[in-house]
């Protein structure tokens, strides 16, 4: 589990918050890339009001039985 908070400061080596859209538009991005479906995402969880949540076991339909990495 990462917070907003810590990825700001981890990512960006800052906890200056200039819009809480920038990660909200790079976390699309990064979701894209790894065909992680936006509306029902496997990969990447947003966990309300807490943070967000790399699920690294995550496989489905889209995946076969293997992450889409190595």
């Amino acid at each position: 589990m990462v917070t907003r908070a810590e990825l700001m400061l981890e990512v960006w080596e800052t906890s200056f918050w200039s819009s809480s859209k920038t990660i909200d538009v790079h976390l699309g991005w990064l979701r894209r890339k790894l065909h992680d479906d936006p509306s029902a995402p496997e990969l990447i969880k947003t966990v309300r009001g807490v943070g967000l949540r790399f699920e690294a076991g995550a496989v489905g339909p889209r995946y076969g039985e293997q992450p889409p990495w190595p």
